[in-house]
């Protein structure tokens, strides 16, 4: 089985920018992905453990950045993640750990200038190991250029992913496709699906029989929801195999497929009760429309009797009030 070198860049832009990403990198907030107990396994490879990385990387531009002006479009730092399949480093011993990250230092630094890179630290506590690592993008001549550094064409990402397998090719470690189809991700994407993958549990939603005559409406509009979820749940599967099958190792590739099909059944399979449902509501609709009618119709003719049934009421009391009197004089004597 093929074990793949995995590099994946951010770019970042402002000054919180930076400061976000070096709280996450020193854990200085919570972090869903890693486990707490492991944190102590962490090592820093470059630079030192602070919550002012930003300020490190500003200093960085002062003083090498002879030209550099920061605009507010400009790069301030690149965020590089590091790593490899996971089945390689379920095998790699300490040993040949260390000389994997090692190796990871020495291409940045080689290849970005040594006091361009500012900081790397080795994640330990999360279910892949990993290297996070921020470059300063200042050119030989003192300008503050991402562009030189890693372009923003497909080609050049393309070559970036191609020297970095080159560089990790004595670890065992392959380049994925260059003719996939698949994207290069950015660093908070990886994580996103890293996490929506994590969550993702493919339950069928739960559908329950549409209320008889009330509350119709909101009932299609809770199903409809549900089977958008789904639906989108789908797409995503499609899109992590399809980027996958080029891009990273096969029992990801299986897995990610195996959720594709689970999701595609599942979506038919809703799509077929939605249906039904919607006849049901359809059916439900005209049950009520006729019981509606019926009884609008009875409702009338009750209202219609009622008038007539006062009509005559008034006319029996005037017959009777006619009678009292008619007693009333025959009674009275003579």
């Amino acid at each position: 089985m093929a074990n793949f070198a995995i590099l994946r860049t951010e770019k970042l832009k402002t000054v919180q920018d930076v400061a976000g990403s070096g709280s996450h990198i020193f854990r200085l907030r919570d972090t869903p992905n890693a486990d707490p107990a492991r944190k102590s396994e962490n090592k820093i490879l470059v630079g030192g453990e602070s919550n002012l990385l930003h300020q490190v990387v500003q200093n960085r531009i002062e003083t090498g950045g002879t030209k550099a002006r920061v605009r507010k479009d400009s790069v301030r730092a690149i965020e590089f993640m590091l790593t490899a399949s996971p089945e390689w480093f379920e095998k790699a011993s300490p040993e040949k750990l260390e000389k994997w990250q090692d190796a990871n230092v020495a291409w940045l630094k080689g290849r970005y200038g040594e006091e361009n890179v500012v900081s790397a630290v080795l994640h330990m506590d999360e279910t892949t190991p990993h290297i996070h690592a921020h470059v300063v993008p200042i050119t030989k001549d003192g300008r503050l250029s991402a562009k030189d550094f890693i372009g923003g064409s497909r080609h050049r990402l393309q070559k970036l992913q191609s020297d970095y397998s080159e560089a990790m090719k004595g670890f065992g470690l392959e380049r994925g496709s260059e003719k996939s189809i698949a994207k290069h991700q950015d660093i908070k994407t990886y994580y996103k699906a890293v996490d929506s993958a994590k969550k993702e549990k493919l339950k069928m939603p739960k559908i329950e029989e549409p209320p008889r005559y009330f509350g119709r409406d909101e009932y299609t509009k809770k199903l409809k929801g549900r089977v958008r979820k789904v639906l989108t749940n789908a797409k995503y599967w499609k899109h992590e195999y399809l980027r996958l099958k080029g891009n990273s190792n096969s029992k990801a590739v299986e897995e990610a497929e195996k959720k594709t099909k689970e999701t595609e059944e599942r979506k038919k399979k809703i799509e077929s009760q939605l249906a039904e449902i919607l006849d049901k509501k359809i059916a439900v609709d005209e049950e009520y429309s006729r019981y509606k009618e019926k009884k609008e119709q009875e409702v009338q003719g009750l209202t219609e009797q009622n008038g007539r049934l006062k009509e005559k009421n008034k006319i029996l009391r005037r017959e009777n009030e006619k009678l009292s009197k008619s007693k009333t004089y025959k009674l009275k004597p003579s």
